[in-house]
Formats: C-alpha cells, sequence, structure tokens
C-alpha cells in the first residue's frame, strides 16, 4: 500500500518519482543493498550501481554510503526510489479521497 500513497496527488514526493512509478512495469522494481540495508526501489542507473557493488563484494559502508547518497534525489537515474511490486500496475495518480 505504501507505493499506491506514494502516487497520489496529495503526497509531497517529487513530480518525477511519481512519473517513474506510473513508468515502471511488472518487473519495474529490484532489490538493492541486500547485505546491508535491504531495500526494494525502481530499476535506475543507480540501483544498478549498487546491484554490482554488492556483486563485486563491497563493503556494507561504502554501500550504505551510496545509498544514502542517492536516496530520492531529483535525477530519477541515479536515484534511489523506493517503491513496491505494485508499480507496475499503478497507472494513474488519483487524490488520495474520491
Amino acid at each position: 500500500m505504501g507505493t499506491r500513497f506514494l502516487a497520489t496527488k496529495e503526497c509531497l514526493i517529487p513530480e518525477i518519482y511519481k512519473t517513474h512509478i506510473l513508468s515502471a512495469k511488472c518487473d519495474g522494481t529490484l532489490i538493492v543493498a541486500r547485505k546491508a540495508l535491504p531495500m526494494r526501489v525502481l530499476k535506475s542507473k543507480g540501483a544498478e550501481k549498487i546491484r554490482e557493488m554488492e556483486e563485486r563484494g563491497a563493503a556494507k559502508e561504502e554501500i550504505n554510503a551510496l545509498a544514502d547518497e542517492m536516496y530520492c534525489r531529483d535525477d530519477p537515474d541515479h536515484s534511489l526510489m523506493p517503491a513496491g511490486q505494485i508499480s507496475g500496475m499503478i497507472e494513474e495518480i488519483p487524490p488520495f479521497r474520491r
């Protein structure tokens, strides 16, 4: 339900974040920082970079530092935007109350 609440008119996240949720497909998320601070995020170049760091065995501290730097930035390609698997099913940004 968290992602559904993010994708509402009243939510104060940046519009680019909402747009990224809308454009996500059914495979539009991945889990990153599994050995550090696991989170499911929308796919992006930044998320892929963290995944690569994990695969090469980078230290938790290094992964966490980069994740902190990329968390919810204005640049969707180099940002970590937490979102659930439901992202691929969200097709509109409605008001919270109808």
